[in-house]
């Protein structure tokens, strides 16, 4: 009997000793195992830890040049202030066509503050003598006055905000009464209104000289307000309107072509672009003439121009590129109210006129027609800002038609 109990004794001993080995390998295998474990964390958070030290290549192959940031950060530049038309309604919008392809960088251009040089009242005063002012200008402040035929014509400038103003009091002056000699194409007028930048003394007025001329035939109504009339005919006067013409982005160099099958794929280097102000209609440099433009004094009317210096070092322009949107982006940007109105004309409208507190209830924009461009305050902020511009048709409250655009900020904002 006892012989049996000390055997079944050793027989828990051998037991009891062999649980107790097996729970010492497992935990000795638990602890390689988490060794492990805390290296590979260790391995894997200096990795990411060095990563994120790196500029990281871009997720997609871009045609165009990376973006540079030679003006300082997207804070720094901050957003375009553009003055939008109101309107009443809650519309609807919708695209009727796809959009064309953007590069995916853009030029930004850096402008000069406006301040007074040495040379500005002279050559104020000789930009008044072409245009017809002889007499002394009456300063008050920064700004200057001068007035000629019989004070019916006034121009002014402000020197330190470069702006240019000239009116007409059309039913007073003599030369607006008479009978006028017009071209009988309005695109004649190209090359004539061109040369006014020049003569004035604005050649050097960054993308204005080989700017994108827009001209139409006007007339002038009994209150002094222009419009277009049906026939060309029936015109006394040209409205022309030059928007400067830049430069948006850039191909990189140096690719290697030859194992792209589909050459169409690559892209032509993108053209230049109008710059656009808050009302769409008008361009930097404004003019309403009339006859042959032979003689300044005679024949412009009207003028609007703010002498913007474009911002150059060591004779090379001050731009840098940034990332911007695309155009479906921006697009949804427009129907999140985050887009700016900043034309519409009914489609029995003076298209001379702007035009604001009209009714919409729907808004289609047409995509092959949408535009990239720039963005130019009428108040210096340092900056030009690249937009896209969308076009179409809406659908007014009273059941008309009408023509729109609708600027949007084009900046990448991350």
């Amino acid at each position: 009997m006892i012989s049996c109990i000390n055997t079944h004794n050793d027989y828990l001993y051998v037991m009891a000793s062999s649980l107790y080995n097996s729970s010492k390998n497992a935990r000795k295998v638990f602890i390689v195992i988490l060794i492990i474990a805390l290296v590979y964390i260790g391995i894997d958070t200096y990795g990411k830890l060095v990563k994120s030290t790196q500029i990281v290549a871009p997720a997609h192959f871009s045609f165009y040049k990376d973006p540079d940031y030679l003006l300082g950060s997207i804070g720094i530049i901050g957003t375009p202030k553009i003055a939008a038309i109101s309107f009443s309604g809650n519309p609807t919008y919708s695209l009727s066509n796809p959009f064309n392809s953007f590069p995916d960088v853009a030029y930004i251009y850096k402008i000069d503050k406006p301040r007074e040089l040495l040379t500005t009242i002279d050559d104020a005063q000789k930009t008044a003598q072409l245009l017809g002012f002889t007499t002394i200008a009456d300063q008050q402040g920064d700004d200057f006055t001068w007035t000629a035929a019989a004070t019916t014509k006034t121009l002014k400038f402000n020197k330190s905000n470069g702006v240019w103003s000239l009116r007409t009091k059309y039913n007073d002056n003599i030369e607006a009464k008479k009978n006028k000699n017009l071209f009988s194409d309005d695109t004649q007028y190209d090359s004539s209104v061109s040369g006014v930048i020049s003569s004035l003394g604005f050649e050097n007025s960054y993308g204005l000289t080989d700017g994108a001329i827009n001209t139409s035939f006007a007339d002038i109504q009994s209150d002094g307000t222009l419009f277009k009339p049906d026939n060309s005919r029936n015109s006394k006067y040209v409205v022309a309107n030059i928007f400067r013409n830049i430069d948006y982005s850039e191909l990189r160099t140096g690719i290697d072509l030859s194992g792209i099958k589909d050459k169409s794929l690559v892209p032509t280097a993108p053209p230049k672009v109008k710059v656009y102000k808050s009302d769409a209609k008008k361009g930097e440099f404004r003019l309403v003439v009339s006859n042959d433009l032979s003689s300044y004094a005679r024949d412009i009317f009207e003028w609007d121009f703010i002498n913007f210096a474009y911002s150059f070092k060591d004779g090379v322009i001050q731009r840098g590129l940034y990332p911007i949107i695309t155009p479906e982006e921006g697009w949804n940007l427009v129907q999140n109210k985050k887009g700016f109105l900043t034309q519409i004309t009914p489609e029995d409208g003076n298209t001379l006129l702007s035009y604001s507190n009209l009714g919409l209830t729907q808004v289609v924009a047409d995509g092959f027609k949408t535009e990239f461009g720039y963005f130019e305050p009428d108040e210096w902020t340092g900056y030009i800002y690249p937009i896209f511009i969308y076009t179409g048709r809406a659908q007014l409250s009273n059941g008309k038609q009408a023509s729109f655009k609708i600027y949007v900020d084009a900046i990448k904002k991350f």
